[in-house]
Formats: structure tokens, C-alpha cells, sequence
């Protein structure tokens, strides 16, 4: 059951392409609708609830009963709960023994989870509001109220998947296995593993699940604090993640997986880490608030749709020499459409410009800049001092009371003193001095 992230973008394709049965019920009984798999077996599905969902508390029956003939209920089909928001509990029978992809995410007051206790296949072991995967003791299902049980040893991908309920979590030290995108689209705020797990640790109190042995951060959250001891970015590592912002990357890491912040609808700004070399696939696809990304000089390639959806960019600041290359020239359409080709600001270094015209993508550009990188330093920089944006203000800290000057991009001194939260409100790109160190924000 376990699955990579970009997976579920195929399996929507091939659901639309292949004429599923997900755009029509057979029939309807006493409020759940099914889908025949087999006459001659006589067996069923619980389908969508289509235009009003299913709410309230469902039991689904282990036996039903239409046009006088009974069929057992073995499958939940696929996305047969998915955002039903007013869904609050929910008692599977021992009939059921295939739970597809994606049934029941996005169920945000889903509280209460009960599995019959002669299911042979899955079960919720001590009242613990899941649907785990017996055979595996692996959670395939949660919700908001899951407690884990010290039987469980793995979660699944997309377990947890878009439940906005979901603000705090503590990962106890048996699990030892938690698969990409588990909890993308939660509403995470605080994220605890538990001191002992062999596996995971949240170092730092960072707010994050790292893979000890590879320093990878796996799940990231809005309040993450990324530490200098991470290395990489797992896929799907901040995958569709609510309220973030903003984020510090340190300068040590040197791999961000692919999805690692698909579909951050709230990502305004960030800046990529000097040692980065690849964009990989979809890696910024669905930030539709991402006014401003920087690109390292060590960029040679990027991936499949990185820049997918990212219609209110505004400037991309490329700092290569050479301009990077996509892998698949043909999708370049996807990641810059028509309006940021005419629209955005492409800011390259100084004596390059004319490589950047006469390669595509980047020859596609109405507005290709010529800039100075060499004088300014990353806004993130691994020192005492760290300069970022947090709720729309420029903050900085670490700066033991010396005098902040900021500057707007026409040389005026907009702001001179020593607050930690600089009383600058209209968005831009200014230059942040702190003594005689220059770093950039963007608002």
C-alpha cells in the first residue's frame, strides 16, 4: 500500500483516462453508496458521497441488500471519504479487506475510528482511532485523536494525509518506518519524537522528523527550525505544508528531494542553499504565493515542472553563470507560463546575460537583468546573525544591539536602529546591513 508522492497524480490520470467507475454509484442504501465488483461474488465497494459527502457517524454494514440480492462489502473505493469534513466517526466491518488510496483524507473532524474485531486484515488496536494494517502493523489510516499503540511500527504514505485538525504530534520510539507525504496537508505547528527512537529524532527541538543514520529531514512543519547538522531534504519533506511562510535553509544542506514543497500555497520567498546542483521534479510545484525564489550559482539542472503553478513569482534571482538546464525542455511551458515570461523579473550575474537570451527557456524572458551577487550575502547566512521575514516584518537577531540599517533597491536608508522587528511594511526587496555584514529580504 505504500506509495511515492508524484504517484498520486498518475492515479488521478489513470482514473480519468480509463472511464472509472468513481463518476457514478451503482446503488444507494440506507446513505452510503456502492459500487458492484462482481456478480458473481456477490461483493461491493463503498463509493464517493459525491455532492454532499458523507457526515456524522457512518457504520458501514458488512452485508447489503439491493434488488433482492445481498452482496458483502469488502472494499472502501478510492477517495470514497476524501473531504468529508463533517465526517466525525466511522466503523469499518470485518467484511472489509481492501482499503484504497486516498479514502479518507482531507476528514479534518474525523475523530473516532473503530475496525471490527474479527477483521483478519486490519484492525484498531486499543481504541486507538486508526486503521492499521494488520499483518504489517503498519497505520494506513488516521485521524486527529490516533494514539499510537507500542504495536505499531510503521505509518503509511498519506495516512494522515490533509487533516488540518492535526497541530501537534509525538512520534513514540517504536516506529521505525514513516513513509513520504504521511502527514502532508496537516495543520502541524509542534512536531516531538520521542528520545529513544532508533530511527527518527526531532534534534534541536526543531519542529521537524529527521532520519538519524542520513541527517534527512522527512516532515517538516510551519515552525520548523531547520538544524546545521541536517544534510538533505527528503521528497515530500514539507509537501503541501499550511502557514509556512518562509524558511531558513542552511548553507550544509546539499539535497532537496522532489515535492519538497509541492503545494506550500502559503510560501512567499526562499532562498536555496549554496551546494545545491539540482531542482528536482516538482520541487516548488502548486506555490501559488512565491513572489521571489533564489537560485545558487551551483544550479546546472532542473527538473520536471519545479516551477509548476507559481503564478504570482515575480522575481527569480539565478545566480549560475551558465544557465541551468531542464531536463525535459518540453514541460518548461508548465513551470513558466506565459504571464511570468512577460511579467517576471529574471535577475542574472553580470556578463551573462546574453548566454541567458539565446537558451530556452530563459531567452523566453521580457525582462532578463544584469546584478552584482558578489556583494551580497545569502539572507540566511550561518552565523550569529540571522536576518529573515516572520508574519510580513523583516526580523533580525543575534545582532547584540547594533545598529540595523535597511536600504531599498534606489539606495534610500528606509529604517536605522537596533529593534529586532524592523517597522518596514511595503513589499520589496531591500538590503539589510548589520555592521558591515549586507544581507537581502524579500517582503
Amino acid at each position: 500500500m505504500k506509495q511515492n508522492i508524484l504517484q498520486k497524480l498518475m492515479l488521478i490520470a489513470a482514473t480519468l483516462l480509463t472511464g472509472s467507475h468513481a463518476f457514478a454509484s451503482d446503488f444507494t442504501a440506507d446513505g452510503i453508496n456502492y459500487y458492484i465488483l462482481s456478480e458473481s461474488e456477490k461483493t461491493v465497494e463503498v463509493d464517493k458521497g459525491y455532492e454532499n459527502g458523507y457526515s456524522g457517524k457512518i457504520e458501514i454494514p458488512e452485508n447489503v441488500t439491493y434488488n433482492n440480492t445481498t452482496y458483502s462489502v469488502v472494499s472502501i473505493g478510492e477517495g470514497a471519504f476524501e473531504d468529508c469534513e463533517n465526517l466525525t466517526s466511522v466503523t469499518i466491518p470485518k467484511s472489509i479487506t481492501d482499503i484504497n488510496h486516498f479514502a479518507f483524507e482531507g476528514c479534518s473532524r474525523l475523530t473516532e475510528i473503530k475496525v471490527n474485531e474479527d477483521n483478519t486484515v486490519f484492525d484498531s488496536r486499543n481504541n486507538c482511532n486508526a486503521i492499521i494494517e494488520t499483518a504489517t502493523n503498519t497505520i494506513v489510516v488516521g485521524c486527529k485523536s490516533t494514539v499510537f499503540p507500542s504495536t505499531v511500527t510503521c505509518i503509511n504514505t498519506y495516512a494522515f494525509h490533509r487533516i488540518s485538525t492535526l497541530t501537534h504530534l509525538e512520534i513514540p520510539d517504536n516506529i521505525t518506518n514513516i513513509s513520504g507525504g504521511a502527514f502532508a496537508g496537516s495543520g502541524l505547528n509542534s512536531i516531538i519524537v520521542k528520545d529513544g527512537n532508533p530511527n527518527y529524532d526531532s534534534r534541536d527541538n526543531c519542529n521537524a522528523i529527521i532520519e538519524t543514520a542520513t541527517n534527512s529531514l522527512i516532515v517538516g512543519c510551519k515552525n520548523t527550525t531547520i538544524p546545521n547538522t541536517v544534510t538533505s531534504l527528503g521528497i515530500g519533506a514539507f509537501y503541501e505544508c499550511r502557514g509556512l511562510t518562509s524558511l531558513a535553509i542552511p548553507n550544509n544542506i546539499t539535497t532537496i528531494g522532489g515535492s519538497a514543497f509541492d503545494g506550500c500555497e502559503d510560501l512567499v520567498t526562499i532562498e536555496l542553499p549554496n551546494g545545491i546542483t539540482n531542482i528536482e521534479d516538482w520541487t516548488f510545484s502548486g506555490c501559488s504565493s512565491l513572489i521571489s525564489i533564489t537560485l545558487p550559482k551551483t544550479v546546472t539542472n532542473i527538473g520536471y515542472r519545479a516551477f509548476y503553478g507559481c503564478e504570482s513569482l515575480k522575481e527569480i534571482y539565478c545566480k549560475p553563470t551558465t544557465p541551468p538546464t531542464f531536463l525535459d525542455l518540453d514541460s518548461y511551458h508548465d513551470s513558466f507560463n506565459d504571464y511570468i515570461l512577460q511579467n517576471t523579473y529574471l535577475y542574472v550575474p553580470k556578463g551573462s546575460k546574453n548566454d541567458y537570451e539565446t537558451v530556452e527557456p530563459w531567452s523566453k524572458f521580457r525582462y532578463i537583468i544584469e546584478k552584482d551577487f558578489s556583494s551580497i550575502e545569502s539572507t540566511f547566512a550561518n552565523d550569529d546573525i540571522r536576518v529573515c521575514v516572520v508574519n510580513g516584518k523583516i526580523s533580525v537577531n543575534g545582532t547584540d544591539n547594533a545598529i540595523v540599517e535597511v536600504y531599498n533597491l534606489n539606495g534610500k536608508c528606509v529604517y536605522s536602529g537596533n529593534d529586532t522587528t524592523i517597522p518596514v511594511t511595503t513589499n520589496g526587496m531591500y538590503i539589510v546591513k548589520v555592521g558591515n555584514k549586507p544581507y537581502k529580504v524579500v517582503l
